[in-house]
């Protein structure tokens, strides 16, 4: 025989196994109540985490290209140092070949020509 517990003016039977799943389905409430708000902030913390993700990746493409003009800009000023090592060397050996050739004169006219 189930008693009735008289609640305000409506008169609800009292059993302990109802209470029970009553209290279990609040506690039950509680949690997805929990996860749900753990979900939606999980949700707005992954967006960030890849709007973050993004923009990472636009930069460091723009580094990648900023190396790739910095390595090409370096190798055309290598470029220029050798070419004008170069030609500085090919100055100095014709200016070497110079000197010898006004040395070897000046011994010839000193030959020719006594004082």
């Amino acid at each position: 025989m189930i008693k009735m517990k008289k609640r305000g003016t409506i008169q609800k039977p009292e059993c302990p196994a109802l209470d029970n799943i009553a209290q279990e389905t609040g506690k039950l409430l509680e949690a997805v109540s929990t996860l749900s708000k753990f979900d939606v902030q999980l949700r707005f913390v992954s967006g960030e985490l890849s709007e973050y993700t993004r923009e990472m990746q636009d930069i460091s493409q723009e580094n990648v290209s900023v190396t790739e003009e910095t390595s090409a800009g370096m190798n055309q000023v290598n470029h220029s140092v050798t070419t004008a090592a170069d030609t500085l060397h090919a100055v100095t050996e014709t200016a070497r070949a110079l000197a010898k050739k006004n040395a070897d004169s000046k011994v010839l006219l000193d030959e020719a020509l006594p004082l």
